[in-house]
C-alpha cells in the first residue's frame, strides 16, 4: 500500500500558497481603497483653484465639489444624495464660430434638459472682468430627477443660467443648473462671478 501524505503536501503547498496570494491582493486593495479616500478627501474636496481648458478659464471650485474636464468640457457639480445637484458646465468652442449658428446650437442643448423647458428672463451681469453679459435665465422640469418617493422617484423643478464669453480665439458656453428649491447664491454664485476668461 501507498503512503498518500507525499502526494497530501503539494496539495497543502497549494492551498498555503493561494491563501497567501488572495491576502496579499486583499491588502493591496485595501492599500488603494485608502489612498483613493485619502485623495478624495484631502484634493477633490477641498477649495481649490483650477485652471481648465488649455488655460482659457480659471475657476475657483467650492469645497465638497468635484470637477473634470473631458473633450473642451469642464463641469463642476455638488454631488447630492438621490437628487440632481448644482453643477457649473463650460464648453469652448475655438475659432470664431457664426453667431447664429452657435445660438442655434446652445438653445437646442438648453432645451433639451427636460420637459417643459421655459426661458424665464435675461439679464446683464458682470463676470470676472467681463462687464454686460447677458445671463439667460430658464426653467424646466427633470422626470424622476427628485427624491424616491413609495409611487416612485417625482420629478424635480430645476433652474438654469447660461451665457456666453467671446475671446479673439474662443467662444465660451457656460451653463448653470440648480434645483429651483435652492436660491443662485452663496458658494455657486461666488463660483460663477469669479470665473476668468483669459483666451
Amino acid at each position: 500500500m501507498t503512503d498518500p501524505r507525499p502526494t497530501e503536501r503539494p496539495i497543502l503547498g497549494l492551498v498555503e500558497s493561494r491563501f497567501h496570494l488572495d491576502g496579499a491582493v486583499l491588502l493591496a486593495a485595501a492599500v488603494l481603497l485608502g489612498i483613493g479616500a485619502y485623495y478624495r478627501s484631502t484634493v477633490i474636496m477641498e477649495a481649490r483653484t483650477v485652471e481648465a481648458l488649455s488655460g482659457g478659464v480659471t475657476v475657483s471650485i467650492p469645497a465638497g465639489w468635484f470637477s473634470e474636464e473631458r473633450d473642451g468640457v469642464f463641469e463642476a457639480e455638488l454631488p447630492v444624495p438621490g437628487v440632481e445637484g448644482p453643477r457649473v458646465r463650460i464648453e469652448r468652442f475655438d475659432g470664431n464660430p457664426n453667431d447664429e449658428v452657435l445660438r442655434a446650437e446652445v438653445d437646442a442643448a438648453r432645451t433639451g434638459r427636460g420637459s417643459l423647458h421655459r426661458d424665464l428672463f435675461s439679464e446683464s451681469r458682470s463676470v470676472g472682468g467681463d462687464h454686460g453679459v447677458e445671463w439667460v435665465h430658464s426653467a424646466w422640469v427633470v422626470e424622476g430627477g427628485g427624491l424616491s418617493h413609495d409611487e416612485g422617484r417625482v420629478p424635480l423643478v430645476m433652474r438654469g443660467i447660461d451665457f456666453l464669453i467671446r475671446r479673439p480665439s474662443s467662444v465660451f458656453w457656460v451653463s448653470v443648473t440648480w434645483p429651483h428649491a435652492e436660491e443662485f447664491e452663496g458658494p455657486l454664485a461666488e463660483m460663477v462671478e469669479r470665473m476668468e476668461f483669459h483666451r
